[in-house]
């Protein structure tokens, strides 16, 4: 009489459990990614939200101005009732509006976020304030900036 044999040998539940851990491995290493990527999206998504806001204001107060003067790394607006300056920090812009020589109105920061630059530039006929922004590790001749805000000066005599 020959005996049936039930169940699985050694072998076989060891080639099993080694599988097992290999998928569950492969698994683990997709979530980690996944999550590293919405961190990285959110992080992205947050950046280009005050990007936006500073082109806005940007934008606003440049086409509100009397008169500009421009380097790389500043720009100062004036208008009848204040002045605004803008200054490209290491890793920020502040914005600083006061109303005549020592009154702060109001004071503001943009972080530029993980390797990024701004400059400011002026270009004429019609006359244009320019602020630049693009990433800093790769060269200004080869990189497309990654936000560009041009705007026409508002009521500048030329």
């Amino acid at each position: 009489m020959i005996r049936q044999m039930r169940g699985f040998s050694l072998v076989e539940m060891l080639v099993a459990i080694s599988g097992s851990s290999l998928v569950l491995l492969a698994a683990a290493q997709m979530m980690h990614v996944a999550f590293n990527l919405s961190d990285q999206t959110q992080e992205s998504v947050v950046d280009y939200i005050r990007l936006e806001r500073l082109a806005q204001r940007f934008g606003h107060d440049v086409h509100q101005a009397q008169s500009m003067e421009l380097t790389a790394n500043e720009c100062h607006l004036r208008s009848s009732s204040s002045s605004i300056s803008y200054r490209v920090l290491e890793n920020e812009i502040a914005v600083i509006e006061t109303a005549g020589e020592d009154d702060i109105i109001q004071r503001e920061q943009f972080a530029l976020g993980r390797d990024l630059t701004a400059r400011f530039e002026e270009l004429e006929h019609p006359r244009r304030a320019v602020l630049r922004i693009q990433a800093s590790n790769v060269s200004s001749a080869t990189s497309r900036p990654i936000r560009i805000v041009e705007i026409a000066v508002g009521r500048l005599a030329e």
